[in-house]
């Protein structure tokens, strides 16, 4: 449930944040569909349970898949940089 996090933080009809809320699950997306399309990360084929930490999840989801945890780690240091 985030609908606290949303409407009780200054996201919702505040331009200067809801331009990086939009784009950042845009370009992390990507970074990661392109990573996983160009070999660099094995493909998921495991669905670990959902209230994993990200580099534990993408880790099992990866069937062990070190890489992972580093593309997690990229992930989420693009979305500090969109966040500045």
């Amino acid at each position: 449930i985030n609908e606290p996090v949303i409407f009780g933080l200054p996201i919702v009809l505040n331009p200067i944040l809801i331009i990086p809320f939009i784009i950042t699950p845009l370009v992390t997306a990507t970074v990661a569909y392109s990573a996983t399309a160009m070999g660099f990360v094995t493909p998921t084929h495991i669905m670990p349970p959902w209230t994993l930490p990200a580099p534990i999840g993408a880790y099992l989801a990866t069937g062990g898949d070190w890489r992972a945890i580093v593309l997690v780690f990229i992930n989420i240091a693009i979305s500090f940089l969109i966040y500045l």
